[in-house]
């Protein structure tokens, strides 16, 4: 937002439908699931700000606390998670169903190529996606970063993740409030009730369930109907009624397992920054924090006369 102030016209090329990437919110058999990330904290002054602000905009609101005295409250957007990116956006030029192919600095400006021979060109360039994406954009275009700065990007990985949507007969949920559990074993990392939560407004139950990053490391090629029938089987503590509807969906890049502690890389000889929650912590608050770092960066870019000088971080 800060490129946007200061009068720079920016474009978002979104590759969903939707808007918020992992902070997904999704319709099915009439019931609404949070089927990404489940929540936010807010550690640090600046995204509890924001918290405060979308607190007062009534798009987030307190779920739940942790068990300690210092533990974080839990906030989840409202109606769901992907409420705070639609704020976001609000302003904001968003093309979205847009399947970026390649990306390549000509010495002047940056190209943008997707489907359909659609093409953008571009001052600064930010990369938000997750990093081996970006990557194979980068590769695709021909271009060659940094060999420090790519074996830096080149070295973060992710963990994948199930996400199972199901809804079930009108008592068919054993979770008590406020509506989620998270197994100490098993197949499964995470449970939530979304009717309990007051993301889904009818009453069945509608659940959330994440799967283990080991069980969605091994099975991720699996049939999808096998997966299912082992997730399904595995929640059975937790289920008492009928099954009426099921979704399976396939995080490939669910959550980064190394995290760096840089809130953005950039190489400002071509005015290329990444960003995104492979950045200064694999959480929400990680993520907006990388981008508003990352605002600031693009900023100095187009604001300042830029020599080579290789990569930077931030």
């Amino acid at each position: 937002s800060g490129p946007t102030r200061a009068g720079c016209r920016g474009l978002v090329l979104e590759k969903s439908r939707g808007l918020g990437g992992r902070m997904a919110t999704r319709r099915m058999d009439g019931e609404t699931f949070d089927h990404g990330a489940q929540f936010m904290t807010a550690r640090e002054t600046e995204f509890r700000a924001l918290i405060d602000t979308w607190g007062e905009e009534g798009v987030v609101e307190p779920w739940f606390s942790g068990e300690s005295a210092e533990a974080h409250v839990r906030f989840r957007g409202v109606p769901g998670m992907t409420a705070v990116a639609k704020v976001l956006a609000e302003g904001l030029t968003v093309e979205r169903g847009v399947q970026v192919a390649s990306v390549r600095h000509d010495g002047r400006v940056w190209h943008i190529a997707a489907g359909n021979d659609r093409r953008w060109t571009a001052r600064v360039l930010v990369l938000s996606a997750p990093v081996p994406q970006s990557l194979l954009l980068m590769a695709a275009g021909g271009m060659a970063l940094d060999p420090d700065l790519h074996r830096v990007l080149g070295a973060l990985s992710y963990h994948p993740c199930f996400a199972l949507m199901v809804t079930l007969t009108e008592l068919g949920s054993a979770l008590p409030p406020p509506g989620w559990v998270r197994p100490d074993s098993g197949p499964i990392s995470w449970l939530a009730d979304n009717r309990i939560k007051g993301v889904s407004l009818s009453d069945r139950p509608a659940l959330t369930i994440h799967a283990s990053s080991e069980f969605s490391r091994n099975w991720f090629d699996a049939d999808p109907d096998e997966v299912t029938a082992r997730l399904l089987d595995a929640a059975k503590p937790w289920i008492s009624g009928r099954v009426l509807a099921r979704r399976l969906h396939r995080w490939r890049y669910s959550q980064p397992v190394n995290p760096l502690s840089d809130r953005f890389l950039a190489d400002r000889e071509h005015r290329l920054v990444f960003c995104g929650d492979a950045f200064g912590g694999a959480r929400v608050e990680g993520a907006a924090l990388s981008g508003l770092a990352a605002g600031d960066q693009i900023q100095s870019l187009l604001q300042n006369s830029v020599s080579p000088q290789g990569p930077s971080s931030g």
